[in-house]
């Protein structure tokens, strides 16, 4: 009987240690095709996109934020109609495939509180979620107080919003990189990075690979 017992237990730590590794994979698989149908559901309206299957994107939740800022990470900001966005969207998945790297989305729409301008002033009309107060406690110093136009007029506020697209590297728990001002080149009906800013993401991406 206790040769039973023992074979059950061992089976089960077998197991139970192959259980995480498969439903990290799963979940990896999952974050991929929602990120592919969620950016090529606006092809038909902005830059087309192209998207593998089993591409590197996992979206950033507040069940993983805390592990992805206290391990070497890279944090993709954007919204999926924007298409500067979809341009280094274009690139990312370019420059992936040298590394075996996790890129976290972060969606600016689904995730930053709403403003609009009303007798003369910023007005919020909706509030961010947990998750863009997290991403604000963090990369708070990286970020500009929100500006608004409005019929050639400027309204500012205190307020802070991340700006679209954007790219966080995260080195040994701090913030080794946060670009969020970007130039583009268009060569064969594609749009890519223009040359300098391609330098500086992938040497962000050798970064947090040593």
């Amino acid at each position: 009987m206790k040769k039973y017992v023992i074979l059950i237990i061992s089976i089960f730590l077998i197991c139970g240690c192959e259980i995480k590794p498969q439903i990290e994979k799963e979940e990896q698989v999952i974050d991929g095709l929602n990120f592919k149908v969620e950016y090529e559901n606006y092809n038909s309206l902005n830059y087309q996109l192209n998207i593998e299957k089993d591409n590197n994107f996992k979206y950033l939740d507040m069940n993983n934020i805390k592990n992805v800022f206290s391990s070497n990470n890279v944090i993709f900001i954007g919204e999926p109609q924007d298409n500067k966005s979809r341009y280094l969207v274009n690139s990312l998945n370019d420059i992936q495939k040298d590394y075996d790297v996790d890129i976290y989305y972060y969606n600016y729409k689904d995730n930053n509180p709403k403003y609009e301008i009303k007798d003369k002033k910023i007005i919020k009309t909706a509030d961010g979620t947990k998750l863009y107060g997290e991403m604000l406690d963090k990369l708070n110093e990286y970020i500009n107080p929100l500006n608004m136009e409005k019929e050639d007029q400027i309204y500012k506020t205190e307020e802070k919003l991340f700006s679209t697209p954007a790219i966080v590297f995260i080195v040994d728990k701090t913030i080794y990189g946060y670009y969020d001002d970007f130039e583009f080149d268009s060569s064969n009906n594609s749009i890519k990075l223009a040359e300098q800013y391609q330098k500086l993401i992938i040497e962000g991406f050798k970064k947090i690979t040593k």
